[in-house]
Order: structure tokens, then C-alpha cells, then sequence
């Protein structure tokens, strides 16, 4: 059963989304990436919904394979375009076939 929480998507989290445009192009892009995805904390996190998760570990795969051919406006592009995937049937993993 899906709660509210798995049909969250990374325009929920616009501070998460505002680093990964920052940083993409960088090297210090992975840092964050592993950042965002590992944790380093005693305390038990509650952590990103899976649909979230999955968009961040597609954007570090996007960035380590399209780098050359994906700038940092068609990255905020990209993450614009990813929309609730429940209400458009649109993810970022058919954005990317665009490309």
C-alpha cells in the first residue's frame, strides 16, 4: 500500500533540490550525493521516501555517465519536469530517455 510519504518526489524537498542544481558539475557533486544518501548519524533517521531516493541515485548516474552532454540549466530542467509520477506518469527516468 502506498502512504503519503512514498508519493513524495524531489520538488518536495526544494533545499535538496537547490544543492543538487548548485553543485552539478563539480566534483563535490558526488560528495553531496553521498551525503544525501548515506548516513553518518547515531540517531535514527526517518530518511527520503524510495521515489525520492531512486530520483537522487538517478541524478548522480546521469552525472557520472551525461556529464559532458548535460549542463546545469538542463539539469534544473530535468528536475522541474519530474513530476508526481501517481498523477502524470512522468519520472525522471522518462525524461532522461529524452536526452
Amino acid at each position: 500500500m502506498i502512504n503519503e510519504h512514498d508519493k513524495r518526489v524531489l520538488s518536495d524537498f526544494p533545499h535538496v533540490e537547490e544543492k543538487l542544481v548548485l553543485f552539478w558539475g563539480y566534483p563535490e557533486f558526488l560528495d553531496l550525493i553521498r551525503e544525501l544518501t548515506q548516513s553518518n548519524r547515531t540517531e535514527i533517521r526517518q530518511g527520503f521516501p524510495r521515489s525520492v531516493f531512486e530520483d537522487i541515485i538517478f541524478l548522480r548516474d546521469l552525472y557520472l555517465n551525461q556529464l559532458p552532454l548535460v549542463t546545469r540549466e538542463s539539469i534544473s530542467e530535468i528536475i522541474e519536469m519530474e513530476i508526481d509520477k501517481k498523477t502524470n506518469n512522468h519520472d525522471v527516468w522518462s525524461i532522461y530517455s529524452k536526452l
